[in-house]
Protein backbone atom coordinates (compact mmCIF):
# COMPACT_ATOMS: atom_id res chain seq x y z
CA UNK A 1 0.00 0.00 0.00
CA UNK A 2 1.30 3.38 -1.01
CA UNK A 3 1.45 6.48 1.16
CA UNK A 4 0.60 8.87 -1.68
CA UNK A 5 -2.97 9.84 -2.37
CA UNK A 6 -4.21 10.92 -5.75
CA UNK A 7 -5.52 14.49 -5.51
CA UNK A 8 -8.37 15.25 -7.82
CA UNK A 9 -8.29 18.57 -9.70
CA UNK A 10 -11.09 20.93 -8.78
CA UNK A 11 -13.32 22.00 -11.62
CA UNK A 12 -14.72 25.47 -12.17
CA UNK A 13 -13.31 28.99 -12.23
CA UNK A 14 -10.52 29.88 -9.85
CA UNK A 15 -9.66 33.38 -8.64
CA UNK A 16 -6.66 33.65 -11.00
CA UNK A 17 -8.92 32.82 -13.95
CA UNK A 18 -11.37 35.55 -12.94
CA UNK A 19 -8.53 38.11 -12.68
CA UNK A 20 -7.22 37.16 -16.14
CA UNK A 21 -10.69 37.40 -17.67
CA UNK A 22 -11.32 40.81 -16.05
CA UNK A 23 -7.93 42.11 -17.26
CA UNK A 24 -8.66 40.86 -20.78
CA UNK A 25 -12.04 42.60 -20.79
CA UNK A 26 -10.46 45.87 -19.62
CA UNK A 27 -7.80 45.70 -22.37
CA UNK A 28 -10.45 44.85 -24.98
CA UNK A 29 -12.58 47.83 -23.85
CA UNK A 30 -9.60 50.20 -24.00
CA UNK A 31 -8.70 48.98 -27.51
CA UNK A 32 -12.31 49.48 -28.58
CA UNK A 33 -12.25 53.05 -27.23
CA UNK A 34 -8.97 53.84 -29.03
CA UNK A 35 -10.05 52.39 -32.37
CA UNK A 36 -13.77 53.14 -32.65
CA UNK A 37 -14.44 56.23 -30.52
CA UNK A 38 -14.75 59.76 -31.92
CA UNK A 39 -11.52 61.69 -31.23
CA UNK A 40 -12.58 65.03 -32.73
CA UNK A 41 -12.62 68.08 -30.49
CA UNK A 42 -15.08 70.95 -30.52
CA UNK A 43 -14.40 74.53 -29.43
CA UNK A 44 -17.46 76.53 -28.55
CA UNK A 45 -17.02 80.31 -28.79
CA UNK A 46 -19.40 83.05 -27.83
CA UNK A 47 -21.12 84.83 -30.73
CA UNK A 48 -20.14 88.33 -29.60
CA UNK A 49 -16.43 87.40 -29.68
CA UNK A 50 -16.52 86.24 -33.34
CA UNK A 51 -15.81 88.39 -36.37
CA UNK A 52 -17.28 87.15 -39.64
CA UNK A 53 -16.52 88.82 -42.96
CA UNK A 54 -16.09 87.97 -46.64
CA UNK A 55 -12.83 86.54 -47.95
CA UNK A 56 -10.64 89.00 -49.83
CA UNK A 57 -7.41 88.57 -51.77
CA UNK A 58 -4.70 90.81 -50.35
CA UNK A 59 -1.71 91.21 -48.10
CA UNK A 60 -1.82 89.31 -44.81
CA UNK A 61 0.29 90.65 -41.96
CA UNK A 62 0.63 88.29 -39.04
CA UNK A 63 2.45 89.90 -36.12
CA UNK A 64 3.32 88.14 -32.90
CA UNK A 65 4.37 90.25 -29.94
CA UNK A 66 7.20 88.66 -28.01
CA UNK A 67 9.31 89.76 -25.11
CA UNK A 68 12.97 88.91 -25.57
CA UNK A 69 16.50 90.11 -25.91
CA UNK A 70 18.15 90.60 -29.29
CA UNK A 71 21.84 89.81 -29.55
CA UNK A 72 24.11 90.20 -32.60
CA UNK A 73 25.48 87.16 -34.38
CA UNK A 74 29.00 88.57 -34.19
CA UNK A 75 30.60 91.57 -32.50
CA UNK A 76 33.65 93.34 -33.91
CA UNK A 77 35.73 95.60 -31.70
CA UNK A 78 37.85 98.23 -33.45
CA UNK A 79 41.02 99.34 -31.73
CA UNK A 80 43.17 102.31 -32.64
CA UNK A 81 46.88 101.76 -33.13
CA UNK A 82 47.71 105.44 -32.62
CA UNK A 83 46.02 107.94 -30.35
CA UNK A 84 44.19 110.96 -31.71
CA UNK A 85 41.01 112.98 -31.45
CA UNK A 86 37.69 113.03 -33.30
CA UNK A 87 37.32 116.18 -35.37
CA UNK A 88 33.98 115.55 -37.10
CA UNK A 89 31.16 112.95 -36.86
CA UNK A 90 29.61 112.18 -40.24
CA UNK A 91 26.89 109.74 -39.15
CA UNK A 92 25.27 108.74 -35.89
CA UNK A 93 24.79 105.24 -34.56
CA UNK A 94 21.77 103.45 -36.08
CA UNK A 95 21.45 105.65 -39.20
CA UNK A 96 20.64 103.99 -42.52
CA UNK A 97 23.36 104.32 -45.19
CA UNK A 98 23.19 104.30 -48.98
CA UNK A 99 25.93 103.07 -51.27
CA UNK A 100 27.52 105.92 -53.25
CA UNK A 101 29.39 105.23 -56.48
CA UNK A 102 32.55 107.29 -56.85
CA UNK A 103 33.98 107.70 -60.36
Amino acid sequence: MSMDKAIEKKKGLKMKHIIWIAGGLVIAFLLYQVIFSDHSSVYRAEKDKLTISSVEDGLFNDYITLIGQVEPISTIYLDVEEGGKVEEIYIEEGEMLKKVMLF
